[in-house]
């Protein structure tokens, strides 16, 4: 039988409870056990529960997120949905899973759960198997994932540039997000995915990746650079 991770929203906005639980819904893996609109109604259910993964709101009546977690004992994994990029920082101090700004989409939220399963050892993290196989100009190529600099979505391909060469190959970006580490790499733009090691710096938004420089979206960039920072 394939494990489910028990889940508790807390959200003080319903639409955005229910947005996640859409989310959740369209993952096999994840079961939702609650949804709260404080911390409150939430300590009750953890003390009745057990529960695995939090997705936690931080600007709530009475208590905030972040001052819940910092005087509560110890709680499960946490994941930041909030509307306030600039709490990144304080939030990620907190040791937390992932920190996403809403509007909480698909994608990234699929991204946040391959996060919470790195850390559960439930996935097998592809910076452990070193390389992965594409298909470029009707050849098999095997490129080691450390040598990757960041890819770009051009049309229905895929761009690699790694430390010695540049692959194309025909998959969306997604597909291509899907067979690298979570942890080694960040979804910058819609566009392109760039891994976090290669970084060498940022300036307004645009990001510098070994000679290349590639774009980071506003709404990403404080979140970048939290991640960096825990490098």
């Amino acid at each position: 039988m394939q494990h489910k991770f028990r889940c508790l929203v807390i959200d003080d906005e319903p639409l955005a409870r229910l947005l996640i639980e859409k989310h959740l819904s369209t993952e096999p893996e994840f079961v939702l056990v609650g949804a709260c609109k404080n911390t409150m109604q939430a300590e009750t259910l953890l003390e009745e529960n057990e529960i695995d993964l939090i997705f936690l709101d931080i600007n709530m009546p009475k208590t905030s997120g972040i001052e819940w977690v910092k005087k509560s004992g110890t709680l499960p994994k946490i994941i930041i949905t909030t509307a306030h990029p600039e709490f990144a920082v304080e939030g990620f101090d907190l040791d937390v899973v992932d920190y996403i700004v809403k509007p909480v989409t698909a994608e990234r939220f699929s991204k946040a759960l391959l996060k919470f399963k790195l850390t559960t050892n439930q996935l097998n993290n592809t910076a452990n198997n070193a390389t992965i196989t594409i298909k470029s100009e009707g050849i098999q190529h095997r490129i080691n994932v450390q040598d990757i600099l960041f890819a770009e979505a051009v049309q229905k391909y895929v761009r690699i540039y790694t430390k010695s060469n540049v692959y194309e190959t025909l998959m969306p970006l997604s597909q291509f997000e899907k067979m690298v580490a979570a942890d080694l790499f960040f979804r910058c733009h819609k566009s392109y995915l760039v891994q976090l090691n290669a970084v060498n710096g940022i300036k307004g938004y645009t990001i510098n990746v070994g000679d290349y420089k590639v774009p980071v979206s506003r709404v990403l960039k404080t979140e970048l650079l939290v991640f960096l920072a825990k490098k």
